[in-house]
């Protein structure tokens, strides 16, 4: 073990009741002691986080490392998991002591009374780490506060002087409590705040300070805050005239040391923030053309329902079904509008994508919505489809027109036309009467005059008849609507243009 335990000297186990002393010297407060040694700073080491030297005050009990302790992760995760770095205090009802320092998953922390029980259980978190699927170790942030000497120890204080400066849009926020003896011995707590105006200008955001009596569950935070181990403790540390003086020093002894960052990690989006740096949603992602599983990296990003990515696709999507994967949270099928096998895209395209619990489902930048697999594209410009928005297209036949159907399936027609008939009627019956008194026609057929002037011999020498003239005109049918003759091919009137049908 490279840790021991200061308040147990392994004879006179009475000793605990310096850690109870210690705890009241320090104003109930948990830390990490500063100024000695290494002040227990976090490094990680592959799988494995270490702490280095240092002194740790856990409920007044003195826990000191004397050499850098190596935690490890087991096994790797599916996807990214956080940690808590654990330090536990075990006190037996022979009150001996001991400390173990573990790995475990979130939870809230064990803080038994000790000193008023005499036995049980007490937990601080030293820090907290996110271990990701590739096995390294990202977000490593010691959450264990570095305090000094001069805690509250149940003193009464006073409100001083409350300064409060709007400053410029862009500028820091500050936020200061600072600790003073006046003339009269009073010790008094100054408060000073700066908040910038938003980026409109807008200084509605000013802070103001009220003050106000605490209920019951305000006076259970505070005592969270302060890591206080029992309400009545919380009482002796309260001025009653003053409640939010504790609140104001919880404050100051909480966050003097990391005032520039979160205390703890959110996401936003699926992206870790713990407000020391910018975040964004933005990845690229360099994978084939034809292969399935698309991949991104995004630093800090953790898989969970509504969570964002926009993503520039270097190459384009040839490949059905396509996967998603960030940062190694797994693959999720890719759906756009509605489709799930054919998503395509072209090489540069760039899509915001948000997680719904089961799929990837792109909300913007999809250059084929309303182009799924059936479509019809038709443009001036002979350029085609594929090449403006991805996915494949088949040219539509040179000469062939788009024709509405209600039912059946489309398919190409070569031409035609309805077959044009008609019948004529002729009787022979005398020399002199030709064939006009007892001839007809219909359809297509007609009969000119008589021409008395055009005759043909038949038959012997001695007999001749008169021959009417028989016409034929495919525009005389009532249906043919004068067509016939406008072209050298069947061509119904139009405008020339490209068209392509999307097949995949």
């Amino acid at each position: 073990m490279s840790y021991k335990i200061l308040e147990q000297n392994g004879i006179d186990n009475e000793n605990t009741d310096g850690g109870a002393f210690n705890r009241f010297a320090a104003g109930g407060r948990d830390g990490i002691v500063q100024g000695i040694l290494s002040e227990c700073s976090l490094i990680a080491e592959g799988n494995g986080v270490s702490i280095h030297p240092g002194l740790i005050l856990i409920c007044g009990i003195r826990v000191k490392i004397t050499s850098a302790e190596t935690l490890f992760v087991s096994s790797v995760p599916i996807n990214p998991t956080q940690y808590q770095i654990i330090a536990q205090l075990s006190l037996a009802d022979n009150h001996d002591v001991a400390v173990e320092l573990f790995l475990r998953s979130p939870e809230s922390l064990l803080q038994d009374t000790l000193y008023r029980s005499g036995h049980g259980v007490y937990q601080v978190e030293i820090g907290s780490f996110v271990h990701n699927p590739d096995g390294t170790i990202s977000n490593l942030v010691r959450t264990l506060d570095v305090i000094q000497g001069g805690g509250t120890g149940g003193g009464n204080f006073e409100v001083g002087e409350i300064a409060t400066e709007t400053l410029e849009a862009g500028l820091e926020a500050e936020f200061d409590v600072t600790k003073r003896i006046d003339d009269n011995g009073k010790t008094l707590l100054d408060f000073y705040a700066a908040i910038p105006k938003g980026a409109d200008g807008n200084d509605a955001e000013a802070v103001h300070f009220t003050q106000q009596d605490l209920s019951d569950s305000q006076k259970a935070q505070v005592r969270k805050n302060i890591d206080a181990v029992s309400a009545s403790d919380v009482l002796d540390m309260m001025d009653g005239n003053h409640p939010l003086m504790s609140v104001g020093e919880a404050m100051h002894a909480k966050n003097a040391d990391s005032a520039t960052k979160l205390s703890n990690t959110r996401a936003i989006d699926g992206v870790s923030f713990d407000g020391t740096d910018n975040i964004d949603h933005f990845a690229t992602c360099s994978t084939a053309s034809g292969t399935v599983a698309k991949v991104v990296s995004k630093s800090g990003f953790v898989l969970a329902v509504g969570a964002k990515i926009t993503v520039k696709f270097t190459n384009s999507n040839t490949a059905n079904s396509p996967t998603l994967n960030v940062n190694g949270t797994g693959a999720k099928y890719i759906q756009a509008d509605g489709d799930l096998t054919y998503v395509k895209w072209i090489a540069g395209a760039i899509m915001e994508f948000i997680y719904d619990g089961t799929y990837w489902v792109c909300f913007a930048g999809y250059a084929l919505a309303g182009k799924r697999v059936g479509a019809i594209y038709q443009s001036e410009n002979s350029t085609s489809p594929a090449t403006l928005y991805g996915g494949s297209w088949t040219a539509i036949t040179s000469g062939y027109y788009l024709k509405a159907i209600t039912s059946g399936s489309p398919a190409y027609q070569n031409a035609g036309l309805p077959n044009i008939t008609g019948n004529l009627y002729a009787r022979n019956s005398t020399a002199s009467s030709g064939l006009g008194n007892e001839s007809s026609a219909n359809g297509a057929f007609g009969l000119a005059q008589v021409d008395t002037s055009k005759h043909k011999t038949f038959g012997d020498s001695n007999s001749s008849y008169q021959v009417s003239y028989v016409t034929f005109d495919a525009n005389n049918g009532a249906t043919s609507k004068g067509i016939y003759g406008n072209s050298q091919t069947v061509t119904p009137m139009n405008y020339g243009a490209y068209m392509w049908r999307r097949t995949a």
